[in-house]
């Protein structure tokens, strides 16, 4: 988490009463052609596992295109936040923030 916290300006790391993981990355910038610039993004760790089970948006960012990708609503820690079913290659011996950021890429894709 500690690579987050120096790639982010904001991040909060939360263990929830589960034992789940939480990591909150505030306002995080989408990449440039998105519609928007900025968006709060979640992770979540299921117990003892140092690769995220889900990733999230707080809020939905329509693509290019004006379309809105596939969301699942979900409730995390009392916040609603949309999951995305958008996938990319990715290892868990690459860095975390490389996977936040291929995510925050879907909102430059037309479909």
């Amino acid at each position: 988490m500690q690579e987050l916290q120096s790639f982010y300006a904001d991040v909060v790391v939360k263990t929830l009463h589960d034992g789940q993981t939480i990591v909150w990355i505030r306002s995080a910038l989408l990449p440039p052609n998105a519609t928007q610039t900025e968006v709060d993004f979640l992770l979540t760790f299921a117990p003892g596992q140092d690769t995220p089970g889900g990733r999230y948006i707080k809020s939905q960012v329509r693509l290019p295109g004006g379309s809105l990708p596939n969301y699942a609503a979900t409730t995390i820690d009392g916040e609603t936040w949309y999951g995305f079913s958008y996938q990319f290659q990715w290892s868990s011996s690459d860095p975390m923030y490389q996977f936040v950021e291929s995510a925050l890429h879907r909102f430059v894709k037309t479909t």
